[in-house]
This record gives structure tokens, sequence and C-alpha cells, in this order.
């Protein structure tokens, strides 16, 4: 008699827990949430002089997320308040990384050519690099802010009021000449209920030319909290594995939560990984002051070819109080959705088969919980 592998074991839980073949519901913010009553009207209104837009609760007078976007800067989030109004989710430009913007989208090394490991570490923070040097290491998005780097073509409010409001930010991403090599759209969803935020990002990057995103251990979507030392905090991701234990690992989601100034206990940022997002499950940045976003380009150059676009997607759920992995990793399967045919058994085993060593054995506990 032949039994099943634990491989095998680990997938048929994933298959059970993702519901793959059936139809799931529709997810944070579709129509169960919009007709459960704890849904609360938004309002976005954007400044016409700086082009930021702001989005408000009904009724109230004080923001609750603000989008920067100025002409020569690269777009961010900051600052995201509370759900309950007691502190904020976000910090901007902090002594430590004044290069962070609250909630922002920046690639390190663009248009470069392979390095080994090392050379890369020597070279990429120093600004004395010689020419072959910085042609190899690229060029950096995440540390550049300014109008050398990013371009804004619009700033609009899609969806200005009702249970959920839409804005995009499109920015062109310049060469060394001042030529926009790529387009980067951002369209934003959001949706308030009475104990949470949800926003969802659609990231959209159009290539002109030959694109390539070569290897670096953080860069994409980034979110600086309001770190500081000795602040009571702590990043997990769905593999249940906490701080430095999360860095570079793949997993479905992170969440990080801080008990930042105003509050007596955390306030929280989960951001999910959708599993058509090509790497899906991405491995993420977790850094020693808990920056955290998922990071593509750790597992390697990926490219995107002249006139091609790519869409990555991702959500956020700002919340507080106790962070619960069921509850997060049910909101997660909400997201995906039904997930179906060979695709559904590719995006099981890339989520599975860093479970195991070379001999089989198990090394994390699966992030998947079994359908009762």
């Amino acid at each position: 008699m032949s039994f099943p592998t634990k491989s095998a074991l680990v997938l048929a839980a994933a298959v059970a827990a993702l519901g793959v073949g059936r139809t799931q519901s529709p997810g944070v913010g579709g129509a169960e949430a919009q007709e459960s009553g704890n849904v609360v009207p938004l309002l976005a209104v954007q400044d016409e002089a700086s082009g930021s837009i702001a989005i408000y609760r009904e009724g109230e007078d004080e923001p609750i997320v603000t989008q920067n976007a100025d002409p020569g800067h690269r777009p961010f989030l900051h600052p995201i308040v509370a759900p309950d109004g007691h502190g904020l989710a976000t910090q901007s430009s902090p002594d430590h990384h004044p290069h962070q913007t609250g909630l922002y989208w920046g690639f390190t090394r663009v248009n470069g050519e392979p390095m080994d490991e090392d050379t890369l570490r020597q070279w990429f923070y120093r600004r004395d690099k010689p020419e072959d040097i910085a042609r190899a290491v690229g060029r950096d998005y995440f540390h550049n802010l300014g109008g050398d780097y990013w371009r804004r073509d619009s700033a609009m409010v899609v969806t200005a009021s009702g249970s959920e409001v839409k804005w995009q930010t499109v920015y062109g991403m310049l060469d060394a000449e001042g030529n926009a090599f790529m387009t980067e759209t951002q369209s934003w969803t959001m949706r308030a209920e009475e104990d949470r935020f949800i926003l969802d990002l659609e990231w959209a990057g159009e290539a002109h030319t030959d694109v390539s995103i070569n290897e670096m251990y953080y860069g994409g979507l980034f979110l600086r909290m309001p770190w500081h030392e000795d602040i009571a905090g702590e990043a997990v991701n769905s593999a249940r594995e906490r701080n430095a234990q999360a860095e570079g690992k793949r997993a479905m989601w992170v969440d990080v939560g801080m008990q930042v100034e105003g509050r007596d206990d955390m306030l929280h940022v989960a951001i999910f990984d959708h599993p058509r997002n090509v790497g899906f499950p991405q491995t993420w940045r977790v850094d020693g002051q808990l920056g955290v976003g998922p990071a593509r380009s750790r597992m390697g150059d990926w490219h995107i070819p002249e006139g091609a676009t790519e869409i990555i997607r991702h959500r956020l759920i700002v919340y507080t109080g106790e962070l619960s992995e069921l509850q997060l990793t049910e909101d997660w399967q909400e997201y995906a959705g039904a997930v179906e045919g060979p695709h559904a058994m590719a995006v099981l085993w890339g989520a599975c088969h860093q479970m195991f060593d070379e001999g089989g054995e198990i090394v994390r506990l699966p992030d998947f919980t079994l359908a009762t």
C-alpha cells in the first residue's frame, strides 16, 4: 500500500483552504460587505494646486488618507490615520530612512546589469561609483524621490463619493537624460468599515523600451510606519514567522503592528499579495525598523518588454487591536477569489514548495487553514 507524500498532503490542505474549483465570496468590500451595514460612505477631494487627493469619511472635516502627488516628486500616501482616529499608520522621511515616504512604490535597480552580491553591497550606497559600476547598478527609484527621476503626467479622482472611492496617479519614470522610459500608473480603491480601512492597489508599468528590474533584496511597494527605538511592534507573515525571521521569506501576506503615539494598543497594516501576481507568493523585505514590502526582485531579475504593461495587485487592511492570523488568512482568501484550472495548481505549488527542504522534510508550517 502506498501513502501520499508530505508535499501532496500539504497541497491537499491548500486546495481545501483556497477552494479551488468552487465559487468564493466576492471579498471584502464586495456586494456582501456593501450590504452589511458597516460600510462608511467616503468622499475624495482633490487640491487642484498641488494635485493631492484627500479621502474623508462623509460628514467629517479631517482626512483619513492623503495621496501626495506633486509634479516632480514620487507619489505616496501619507498620512494614513488609524480607523478610530488615534495615531498614524505612516511616517514620511524619518531620520533613519529619509527617502521613505509613508506608503509608496519604488524600484531599487532598473535597467542595470547582473552583479555579484558582494560587489553590489560594496557599491550600491556609495555616491562615488565608477562609471561601469554605476551602469551595472542601474537607476534607483527607491532612494531618489525628486524630479530627476519622477514626472507627474496626471492625478485624478475617478470615483468621488460613495461606499468606495477611487483615484489614480500617472507618472513617468525618467532615465538619466530626462526621458520617460516607463509610465507608472497607480489605481487605488478605498473602502472604510467601522473598524478598518481596505485599500486596493493596481500598479501598472507600461514600458516604452525594454525594462529590466534587477535583482535586489528590496524594492517595489513599501510601507514605513512610525517606528522609533523601544516601540512595541512586530511584523508577522502568513507562515507565522516574525520580524527578522520573516526577512526574505515568501508569504501570502505580512502584517505590521505598532503601538504608535496616541494608542495603548496596536495599530496594524496588513499587506496582501495577489495569487495572479508573477512570482506569487512574493519574497518580502522586513527591515530592522519594521519597514516592509513585497520584493519580487529578491528572486532575480525580471523584465517588461517594450510595449508591454506589467500589472501587479496588492491589498492593504488598516485596523487596530490584536492580530488574528486566522482572520487575515480568511480575508486573504476572499481577496484572492476563485483560482481555477491549471493556474490554480501552479499557484498552490508556488505557495507550498518553500515549506520543504531537499529531503522532503517540512521546514515551515503551512500558512493555509483547512476549510470546515
